[in-house]
């Protein structure tokens, strides 16, 4: 009967965080959209991004043709912390209908006038900078196609821009501007879109061409520059913005639209990436076997043994003599609990995040869906935190219960929230969208104080009332002497002794995760990553075993912290990745403080995820292995 509550209660705390964080949830899959001839078709524009840049920017923070705001595209909330910002283009089509070299709009600069200087140097740094644009029409992306080896290759985004190289830098015709778009869109049957590509031109319309308002586009027109500063001959120009659409009939199904833009590169190196992974793992896997089935086996027979050689096993085989210490409280026990319960909840949260992703219902048709799908697992798990960490608590007889549960619920968000606000400086600072808006910050701060911060009280509170975790063994009153130990078994080494082949497992996936993120690619190849993330957590428990084992042996029972620390240091060799990786950068790229400081503020959240998460699992992995083998024995 207590269970049943228990069961209903989580039911419905699971209820009301969903509630709370109904913006970041998802209903799998987008509906196909069916268009009549004729019908109007959108174009929606989003944040323009750089590769050489950690700060995005708005569509109209640059002076681009103006949007229709009555038509403005809501963001969910994960889209809103991620920088996204949507609006419908004035590009006016109707399906089926197609048009060529149509007026977008026209824009005046008067190079003497402060406004338009400004506006200028804007576009100006889009281009130098490689800065892209982003569109999409029914949830597709518009891409750029490359003809490479008759294999074509879709690339997300295009230039504003181009450098003219033959030029020095202060000619006039330095900055070449892309001012018509070649937008095909591909139809399959008479009602679905299937594919969107463009191809940017740079054409410099006549005067008499704006007189009569039309306008031609020809494949060899004079190319329109980016004029910076005034001349005798000039101080005011036009840019004249036109577009071309036209509609193909495709072969391509509605269900697989986004083959195209999904199509997994370096393939050989993602199988080459897991078959080393699972090469660490079986070997692993054996010495473990090794161990238990050889080593430990026989360890436990002699020990069980009541004949005259009793004491002679136990002079020969170490780890028995710590029997009466082995569960000796640690110190700083309340903040080892609070460690693992973070931990618990952080790992539950990626590996469901990361399964979603995985069989296709957090896809990449659903923009940020990820990211808000993580947050709504975050804050609803937060019982979880608060649970683990008050179970491990009272089994270490801890009694600052109500320190243990604050310092669940708030440390790590705390912390990562004060980080998030230092680089929400930077980026207000920089006008980048990818600053957090104030109604976006309030929504997190009620989604932590609110739901995720009760429901771990609630957790915690469940866990204080369930009776303490017993161990198979006493614990003597006085603490054994521990002898000196190897050098590879002191502390520090064979902490980061424990860190090395877990990261081993997951360091050629982490460059293709670095390489999306600042790269600002969409990852895709969850499938992989799920692999990995299965293979990587394997290995961190195997590697805290042995740890934990060749320990014992040495009679040293202080195994709780190394348990956790030993795991937990590959966020320490993925910190010196995060340096490597900054370092090997083109120099022309996150140049600056104020992206260094993007950069290594984001990688230090990485690294905290990394280091609780990866923590939690070795340290349950040699939990239950010490009550194993500790439990297999008799003792007088």
């Amino acid at each position: 009967m207590q269970m049943h509550r228990l069961s209903v209660l989580a039911a419905l705390l699971m209820l009301l965080g969903l509630a709370a964080t109904a913006r970041a949830m998802v209903i799998p899959g987008v509906p196909a959209v069916e268009y009549n001839d004729l019908d109007p078709v959108f174009f929606v524009v989003n944040r323009l991004d750089s590769d050489e840049e950690a700060f995005a920017y708005e569509y109209k923070h640059f002076d681009f043709c103006p949007v229709l705001e009555d038509n403005d595209v809501p963001e969910n909330l994960g889209e809103s912390v991620f920088g996204d910002r949507f609006h419908v283009s004035s590009l006016k089509t109707n399906f089926k209908n197609n048009v060529a070299c149509q007026l977008l709009c026209t824009k005046k600069y008067n190079l003497k006038d402060e406004n338009s200087k400004t506006a200028i140097a804007n576009l100006a740094t889009a281009i130098e900078k490689v800065y892209l644009h982003h569109w999409s029409v029914d949830s597709l992306p518009v891409a750029e196609v490359a003809t490479s080896h008759d294999e074509e290759t879709y690339q997300l985004g295009f230039r504003v821009g181009s450098v003219n190289s033959r030029v020095p830098a202060n000619d006039p015709t330095h900055l070449r501007l892309y001012n018509h778009y070649d937008l095909q869109v591909d139809v399959n049957g008479d009602h679905r879109i299937v594919g969107a590509s463009i191809k940017i031109r740079s054409i410099e319309h006549s005067d008499a061409e704006i007189a009569n308002n039309k306008f031609e586009c020809p494949a060899t027109a004079k190319e329109q520059f980016l004029y910076t500063r005034a001349t005798d001959s000039m101080d005011s120009y036009r840019v004249v913005y036109t577009y071309s659409v036209t509609y193909v009939k495709s072969d391509v199904t509605w269900a697989t639209r986004w083959d195209h833009y999904l199509k997994i590169k370096d393939q050989r190196v993602h199988l080459f990436s897991i078959i080393n992974s699972l090469v660490i793992v079986v070997l692993l896997s054996f010495m473990i076997a090794m161990i238990l089935l050889k080593t430990l086996h026989k360890d436990i027979a002699r020990y069980n043994k009541t004949d005259a050689n009793y004491e002679e096993a136990e002079e020969e085989f170490g780890w028995k003599l710590c029997h009466g210490d082995v569960f000796r409280p640690p110190r700083q026990a309340l903040l080892l609990s609070v460690f693992s319960g973070i931990g618990m909840q952080l790992l539950v949260m990626g590996f469901v995040a990361i399964f979603l992703a995985c069989i296709g219902i957090l896809s990449p048709a659903n923009r940020g869906y990820l990211s808000t799908a993580a947050l709504a697992f975050y804050v609803t798990l937060g019982g979880v935190a608060g649970y683990s960490s008050a179970r491990e608590y009272k089994m270490l007889g801890g009694e600052r219960w109500k320190l243990n549960v604050l310092l669940s619920a708030l440390l790590f968000p705390g912390v990562t929230f004060i980080i998030m606000t230092i680089l929400n400086l930077v980026l207000w600072h920089r006008e980048s969208s990818n600053a957090i808006s104030l109604s976006a910050m309030f929504e997190l701060l009620a989604m932590w104080l609110l739901v995720s911060a009760p429901l771990c009280f609630v957790g915690a509170y469940f866990g204080f009332r369930r009776p303490a975790i017993t161990h198979p063994l006493r614990t003597n009153p006085i603490p054994r002497q521990i002898p000196i130990q190897p050098v590879y078994l002191r502390t520090i080494p064979a902490i980061l002794v424990g860190g090395i082949l877990p990261f081993g497992a997951i360091f050629i996936e982490l460059y293709f995760i670095f390489s999306s993120i600042w790269s600002h690619l969409m990852y895709y190849m969850f499938g992989f990553l799920f692999l990995v993330a299965i293979i990587f957590l394997v290995t961190c428990s195997e590697v805290s075993i042995l740890l934990a084992y060749f320990q014992l042996c040495s009679e040293n029972y202080h195994w709780w912290w190394r348990s956790f620390l030993s795991a937990a240091s590959t966020s320490f060799y993925l910190f010196i990745y995060v340096l490597f990786f900054y370092i090997r950068l083109p120099s022309d790229r996150l140049v600056g403080v104020e992206n260094a400081v993007i950069y290594f503020g984001y990688s230090i959240i990485i690294c905290m995820f990394v280091f609780f998460a990866t923590g939690v699992i070795g340290h349950y992995a040699c939990f239950y292995f010490v009550r194993k083998i500790y439990g297999s024995i008799k003792v007088d």
